[in-house]
């Protein structure tokens, strides 16, 4: 049963750093980019995630991995990020090709995190999904939406109640995921029968019934199998 664990899994091993504290690197300098300059490299990176978007083959994306690699932006966590889910869309393996590229940006962020985490959820990997969000919280990095709808999808394919509660609960301390209807849907279909009912009886705003998105059924199979 995969659990939200401290294990983390050997390609993204990083020291642990708590939240609160801000991240100094003491032998490093930030480098001065003139505002020209970085309106260049935006630039760039939009040209680099429409080549990727077209990219139909795996030869085709290391062809552009290659040239990101010689423009020195492989340090980009949005240029990766794409670069993971045109993996997925082409059905590579996040073990074989994705995990390394992973390993290679020194500071991902939040979305490059999910992309390698709904990555190995395609692969059925489902273990994995869970380690890499756990080293993301390690380094101290807030989910964003994507991250919980993927990893609520973990916890229905393995109907692993247990680890849809702690997402939920997750959820609940980080706070700002409850406007999004299907984590907040699957969030309360994972909550204990008490916090359901206050839920329920608290709620304040339910959106309208044309809006409401019904859970689909292996959330509720998980339920009955506590």
């Amino acid at each position: 049963m995969v659990s939200l664990s401290k294990k983390l899994i050997a390609p993204i091993i990083r020291a642990s750093i708590p939240i609160s504290k801000p991240i100094k690197f003491p032998d490093e300098q930030i480098p001065f980019i003139p505002f020209s300059k970085l309106q260049e490299i935006k630039h760039l990176e939009s040209q680099l995630i429409s080549t990727l978007e077209e990219c139909r083959n795996l030869a085709q994306i290391k062809q552009t991995h290659s040239y990101i690699i010689r423009k020195c932006l492989h340090q980009s966590s949005y240029i990766m990020a794409k670069l993971l889910r045109m993996l997925s869309k082409i059905n590579v393996s996040m073990e074989s090709y994705g995990g390394r590229v992973f390993s290679q940006v020194r500071y991902p962020n939040a979305f490059l995190y999910t992309a390698l985490i709904r990555g190995y959820l395609v692969d059925g990997m489902f273990g994995e999904s869970v380690l890499v969000y756990n080293s993301m919280r390690k380094d101290g990095l807030v989910p964003v939406t994507f991250t919980f709808t993927a990893l609520l999808k973990v916890a229905a394919s393995e109907m692993n109640v247990n680890l849809g509660r702690q997402l939920h609960g997750e959820s609940m301390k980080l706070g700002g995921f409850s406007e999004d209807l299907f984590v907040g849907n699957a969030s309360t279909i994972f909550s204990n029968d008490e916090e359901r009912e206050r839920t329920l009886s608290t709620s304040a705003a339910v959106p309208p019934r044309e809006n409401y998105v019904k859970p689909r059924l292996p959330y509720t199979f998980a339920v009955e199998r506590t």
